[in-house]
């Protein structure tokens, strides 16, 4: 088995690499997130600019720019295309990092410039990765060669807010993102402290909708805050969200909004209590959840009821 590790990722953090010598396109890697307090801001303005990312061989930065028009093309079927996966054999000897930061945008403290929020891989192609940024980059980048180098994508409808009247998933924090692990470039991520809501990309990532706008839980939700997004891994349609801070009745203290096909129609449930900082909501599958808050608490039958004591151990987030 081959191997690619990434470590997990704060909101101040770069991204850093460690790969064995073995390393080949098919290594693993797991998906971090985070989050932060405070209350949401109005949506922000920024440059739009289009940077590449790190090189590869053990020194930050360089890389070459890039947009939207490398993020693949629609098959014959409608389907998207994803460009195909670069080679991962320039990764550094088994137990060296190396540093893959993109070079980002933001004027605040960051390595490289990017203030990275949240890492997830392609459950098609582990090669190919997705890096999202926080409201200060309102950058996402695609790497399709294990973080060699990289590319900014959100360059289309939807990915960027004009700062008064139109929001973007890249106004916000994408601390919390998820893949379609079925079909190719759909891909649903968050945007805390921007624009808020559920955005969806078809198209790798280029363009978005925000697929909770108009809906019964963003009229409920405080501010349409979406806390994080799971995806049930026995049925890619299925999705829930937590939400980062109270809801009003008759769902309060709190809510969760529950999709079973793939983000166009969705459920409002109450949740077994107040949000709580750094929880969030699980999809184990079908109706199995696991519930991060004040405790850690189970439901077998998709929210209806929770239970504490079926955790052997019990335990806290």
């Amino acid at each position: 088995m081959s191997r690619l590790w990434f470590p997990i990722l704060t909101l101040t953090s770069g991204l850093v690499s460690a790969c064995g010598q073995d390393s080949i396109p098919d290594g693993k890697m797991a998906a971090a997130s985070a989050g932060q307090a405070g209350t949401p801001p109005t949506g922000t303005s920024g440059s739009t600019n289009v940077s590449g990312g790190s090189a590869s061989g053990g020194t930050s930065g360089g890389g070459t720019s890039g947009g939207g028009a490398s993020a693949g093309d629609q098959g014959a079927a409608g389907a998207y295309v994803l460009p195909p996966v670069g080679s991962c054999d320039q990764l550094p000897a088994a137990g060296v990092w190396e540093n893959v930061t993109p070079k980002g945008m933001s004027t605040r403290p960051a390595v490289n410039g990017t203030v990275a929020s949240g890492i997830i891989s392609d459950p098609l192609e582990p090669g190919r990765l997705w890096l999202g940024t926080s409201a200060e980059n309102r950058e996402i980048w695609r790497s399709d060669n294990c973080g060699s180098t990289w590319t900014q994508i959100n360059t289309g409808p939807g990915g960027i807010g004009n700062g008064t009247t139109v929001g973007g998933v890249g106004d916000g924090n994408q601390w919390s993102m998820q893949a379609d692990p079925e079909v190719a470039g759909t891909l649903y991520a968050t945007s805390g402290y921007g624009a808020q809501g559920l955005w969806k990309t078809t198209d790798g990532g280029t363009s978005w909708k925000d697929v909770l706008l108009n809906t019964e839980y963003a009229r409920v939700a405080a501010y349409r805050f979406v806390n994080n997004v799971s995806l049930d891994p026995t049925n890619r349609q299925h999705l829930v969200v937590s939400t980062h801070g109270a809801c009003a009745e008759p769902y309060a203290p709190n809510c969760i909004g529950e999709t079973k096909d793939g983000g166009n129609t969705w459920t409002t449930l109450k949740a077994p209590e107040e949000w709580v900082e750094g929880g969030g909501l699980i999809i184990v599958k079908d109706g199995l959840w696991l519930w991060c808050g004040t405790s850690l608490m189970v439901t077998p039958d998709g929210g209806k009821s929770w239970d504490k004591a079926a955790l052997e151990g019990g335990g806290s987030c």
